[in-house]
């Protein structure tokens, strides 16, 4: 069956590794089922509004919003979805590499986990969250089909929209935002555990 992937980074290029959650980097793509989509857009935006009546998903610091941030996900398991994510501490990449530029950090970074998606999920459209200026996000296009697609004659759909928009493009980002904090040790909920664990039940 046909599925879609809602693709959205959490973190920034650069090499300051500042601010909460600095030190890491994430590419997080959210996987439906074509026919189940409208489903679990209309779930994710339920739990959203009864969160965030405001539309954005922000948590704050400290042990109120980390129970928060716990009830959020929990709440999330209802949802017929799977995540895929490319993590990157980014203190381990060498600053004067190609990737000291920004327009290679987010082609490569996003590419690695694009053209792993592509090889092993049948028949995926991807709706990305936009990046940057029209004209970063023509080239980003451009990259992605000439370098990570299986078929050259029948290209899979790549589009890019806003969180606004695409409301799961929001979830991708939560769950991005979710793991650069944990794996800098600035949280203790790991959604990666937790999906595994509604998995196995």
């Amino acid at each position: 069956m046909a599925k879609v992937g809602f693709a959205s980074v959490a973190g920034a290029h650069g090499f300051r590794c500042g601010g909460p959650g600095g030190t890491h980097f994430s590419v997080t793509v959210v996987l439906v089922e074509e026919g189940n989509r409208r489903e679990v857009e209309e779930g994710f935006r339920r739990i959203r509004e009864r969160h965030f009546p405001g539309g954005d998903i922000r948590f704050g610091d400290g042990p109120l919003f980390e129970a928060q941030r716990q009830e959020f996900l929990e709440e999330l398991k209802s949802l017929g979805f799977s995540f895929h994510a490319l993590l990157v501490d980014k203190r381990k990449l060498h600053q004067k590499s190609p990737l000291q530029y920004k327009g290679t950090f987010y082609k490569f970074l996003s590419g690695l986990i694009y053209n792993n998606l592509y090889r092993t999920v049948p028949n995926l459209s991807i709706v990305a969250d936009e990046l940057g200026t029209p004209e970063f996000m023509e080239s980003f296009r451009r990259y992605i089909h000439e370098n990570h697609q299986v078929d050259l004659f029948s290209p899979a759909t790549f589009t890019f929209s806003h969180a606004a928009e695409a409301g799961l493009l929001q979830l991708a980002g939560f769950l991005g935002e979710s793991l650069n904090l944990f794996h800098a040790g600035l949280s203790a909920v790991d959604v990666e555990q937790e999906r595994r664990v509604r998995a196995r039940g």
